[in-house]
């Protein structure tokens, strides 16, 4: 994938991932987007660890992980932060 739809997909995964976890963070759409296009990194990289595959393409799977990588991210975020969900 480009730059462009990994931007993309970022977002929507991290949009995704607030929904998800609602909580007293940034409401910043380029925090939301740096969150999501980290978290589809990371679990792009954890699902080919475990073998689910990877972050190749829109499809579900991918979606899937990169929403499971941006929630993931949060968690990081909210513990090194020191924020909690409200």
């Amino acid at each position: 994938m480009g730059t462009i739809p990994w931007i993309i997909f970022g977002l929507i995964a991290g949009i995704l991932a607030k929904w998800i976890m609602p909580g007293n963070d940034p409401k910043g759409c380029i925090i939301t987007t740096i969150l999501g296009v980290v978290g589809a990194f990371v679990g792009g990289y954890i699902g080919t660890l475990l073998g689910l595959g990877t972050v190749d393409g829109f499809d579900i799977r991918s979606f899937f992980l990169a929403v499971v990588g941006a929630i993931l991210v949060l968690l990081i975020y909210r513990a090194v932060t020191g924020r909690s969900a409200k």
